[in-house]
């Protein structure tokens, strides 16, 4: 399936109650107001999918880290250590491929 915005890739997989959580490629600079895209696009105020109580702190005191990267769970986003390990969903734009088998 190919989705060419992000309001169908959210609701695609919303559809599936993922229950692990997935990184979703968008981050944030603590010293700024904006989450990003990881191509540098900014996430539009409208688009955003907060779970219930997220984003909370933006800081992780246990693991002395910012929590400036969103990941998906059950269809909601919330803000975690970028360095967690989790599952990933990517979006890359489609290539032709470089030659024949």
């Amino acid at each position: 399936m190919i989705l060419t915005g992000y309001l169908p890739f959210q609701e695609y997989v919303a559809q599936f109650n993922l229950s692990r959580a997935y990184w979703i490629g968008i981050k944030h600079n603590p010293l700024e107001p904006t989450w990003m895209w990881v191509d540098g696009t900014t996430v539009q105020d409208g688009l955003i999918f907060w779970d219930q109580g997220s984003p909370d702190s933006h800081f992780d005191y246990e693991l002395e880290a910012f929590k400036n990267c969103i990941s998906l769970r059950r269809g909601a986003w919330a803000n975690a250590v970028c360095s967690a390990q989790q599952h990933w969903i990517c979006k890359r734009r489609s290539e032709p491929v470089p030659f024949k088998l």
